[in-house]
């Protein structure tokens, strides 16, 4: 029985999922676990995804891979040897390119299988086919299970390094990360202030946390060309909440509303925006 997902969480759960999966093999369970090791991919492979390669070939190729292999596979059960030879075909032209692209990977390539694969495709030696396409499948098999998850980890994540945030008119603009710290020291300083029953502090850094927001906001086109993955996270409703909490904030002996409000805007938006981009970043700086 298959599970649905809230709208856009079907698109963050692979970077969850491989950030808990490399996490898992990254972390000891203990002070006296063995380090576990990962293998990067090499240097070549980065000529063929964003931004050396603007039409991210390697990824086609994987996905053509894949379709082909499923189509010879399907024809086979059906005993059409004649779509099945022609999708062989087409397999073994789009598989003999991966050692082209990245020669390091030539020795992962079953040259046997896929000499095979075409031998009895030509034939329609239906039997002589199913056995081959298991040779190739499994030679695909074990090199994703060694380079997948890292190379989605470096490719596939944001590079927020060569992101600038315009905080404000006739100001520089300034790194992400000098953004991302100055907001948490005013999350911080917002909490503490509450915290505390200082109210206008409380109200002050949460201002300024609702300007900085909004200034986030405005970089997120530098990657997502739709509006809906940033309104999403920082969308009419997120800027309700904040509206909502200053109001909140001015009752200082009743902390439960500003309490919940400030729970909601940590789900909304720093849960979901880290869940889809730190945790892979920080991955991907870990494996470069």
């Amino acid at each position: 029985m298959s599970k649905t997902y809230p709208t856009g969480l079907q698109d963050i759960l692979p970077i969850v999922l491989l950030a808990a999966v490399l996490t898992f093999f990254i972390t000891p369970a203990d002070t006296h676990s063995a380090k576990k090791e990962l293998s990067t991919p090499p240097e070549s492979l980065a000529n063929w995804y964003k931004p050396q390669n603007k039409r991210q070939v390697w990824l086609h190729l994987m996905f053509r891979l894949g379709e082909s292999s499923h189509a010879v596979s399907l024809y086979s059960k059906k005993g059409d040897a004649d779509s099945m030879a022609r999708w062989a075909a087409i397999l073994a032209e789009n598989y003999r390119r991966i050692p082209k692209m990245v020669p390091e990977w030539a020795a992962q390539i079953d040259e046997d299988g896929v000499y095979n694969l075409e031998k009895s495709a030509a034939k329609k030696d239906i039997a002589g086919v199913k056995k081959a396409l298991k040779k190739i499948r499994q030679s695909c098999k074990s090199c994703h299970g060694e380079f997948k998850a890292t190379s989605i980890a470096i490719y596939r994540s944001a590079d927020f390094s060569k992101v600038k945030i315009k905080t404000a008119d006739g100001e520089q603009n300034k790194s992400y990360k000098t953004v991302m710290r100055s907001m948490r020291r005013d999350l911080n300083n917002l909490k503490i202030a509450r915290s505390d029953l200082h109210p206008e502090e409380a109200r002050r850094h949460a201002k300024k946390l609702t300007d900085k927001l909004s200034f986030l906001k405005g970089s997120c086109g530098s990657c997502h060309k739709d509006k809906e993955p940033t309104e999403r996270i920082l969308g009419d409703k997120t800027f309700k909440t904040m509206d909502k909490l200053l109001v909140a904030l001015k009752e200082p002996g009743k902390t439960k509303n500003s309490g919940r409000l400030l729970g909601e805007m940590g789900f909304t938006v720093c849960g979901r925006c880290h869940s889809i981009h730190r945790n892979s970043v920080a991955i991907k700086k870990l494996l470069k």
